[in-house]
């Protein structure tokens, strides 16, 4: 059953800052710009270039699914963009949550700062991802309930 949906055309503006500042930054570090004065100077080349081709895929999904996602017109659609945001926001907080404790074990507390940032990026992609879980349940039981009427 094809169903139209309803609700807000506009994506979330500061998760889609967020996503398009991955994705933005995330392309020059994947490809092997230096990154001067900064911590992740000291780890590895090989980390920092899966932590940016992590960081611009994340961002593109995540970019994906917003914007897709508030066009689609039916809930399968809406259900499917849905997911490839949630798999985007895993993917940025699965890559930020190993550079935190890489850049944790070599800069030690000296790292504070940096480490914070990347533990509030964790946290936040975490709960949004929660908060998806729970958008996709209320459908699914929406869709139950209209199969059943």
């Amino acid at each position: 059953m094809r169903r139209d949906i309803r609700g807000p055309r506009v994506p979330d503006t500061f998760e889609m800052l967020i996503a398009a500042l991955c994705l933005i930054s995330g392309i020059p570090i994947a490809l092997g710009f230096p990154t001067v004065n900064s911590v992740t100077s000291l780890l590895p080349v090989w980390l920092i270039r899966c932590w940016g081709a992590d960081l611009a895929l994340a961002g593109l999904l995540i970019l994906i699914g917003l914007i897709a996602g508030r066009a689609a017109k039916t809930v399968n659609r809406r259900m499917f963009m849905i997911q490839i945001e949630q798999a985007g926001l895993t993917m940025l907080g699965t890559g930020s949550a190993v550079l935190m404790m890489s850049i944790m074990t070599i800069g030690g507390w000296r790292a504070a700062l940096p480490v914070g940032t990347y533990l509030a990026l964790t946290l936040s992609c975490y709960f949004r991802t929660i908060e998806i879980s729970d958008v996709k349940r209320g459908i699914e039981r929406s869709r139950r309930r209209d199969a059943v009427e």
